[in-house]
């Protein structure tokens, strides 16, 4: 087994930076390896216990929640929604979202990053209307949510063999992801 030392060395900087972290097979299918991910929502890997981790062929994964200091993201599917979304957001609180971490998904959305004293587990902000799927049950898709306590988010620099489409997410905005800063809930108010 190899170490994947940009990968290994990225999720110390996110624990330094007070994130928790878990790796993510690059399988394309945006999980964790067989292993519990549960003990990381509410403690952050040792030094130690990142080289364990993540030392196969791996990507990384950045949780939300109380455990990453208050960590929450919007997570646009579609890039269409963003660029409106930024204009009633600065209509409101000039400078908020400039402010924030922004990183490019694979599909071309986006991950928004802050930390709020004040945050929830996932939300779904907006979807499309129901259609029917192929197993014949009704079927929405989510275009805009939360990543909040609870959830996690793939994060660079994930290998592209992580996501379906084999593209890498990729820090395109705002501060890095390690400058995450935190806002109020009046901020996050206007955010969502």
């Amino acid at each position: 087994v190899h170490l994947n030392q940009p990968v290994v060395d990225a999720a110390r900087a996110y624990v330094q930076a007070g994130f928790s972290v878990i790796p993510i097979k690059t399988d394309g299918s945006k999980r964790p390896p067989p292993i519990s991910w549960k003990p990381w929502q509410s403690k952050r890997a040792s030094p130690y216990q990142i080289g364990q981790m993540f030392r196969a062929e791996v990507g990384i994964a950045i949780l939300g929640g109380k455990v990453s200091g208050g960590l929450e993201l919007l997570d646009f599917d579609r890039k269409e929604f963003i660029e409106p979304w930024i204009e009633k957001v600065e209509a409101s609180a000039p400078g908020l979202v400039s402010r924030l971490p922004k990183v490019r998904t694979p599909k071309g959305g986006a991950h928004f990053y802050y930390r709020c004293p004040e945050i929830e587990g996932n939300q779904k902000l907006a979807q499309e209307p129901p259609s029917i799927g192929e197993d014949g049950q009704p079927k929405s898709i989510t275009l805009i949510e939360t990543r909040g306590e609870g959830g996690y988010v793939l994060a660079p620099p994930s290998p592209a063999a992580c996501h379906p489409l084999k593209i890498p997410y990729q820090h395109v905005g705002g501060p890095p992801i390690l400058e995450t800063p935190v806002i109020t809930p009046e901020e996050r108010t206007s955010l969502l």
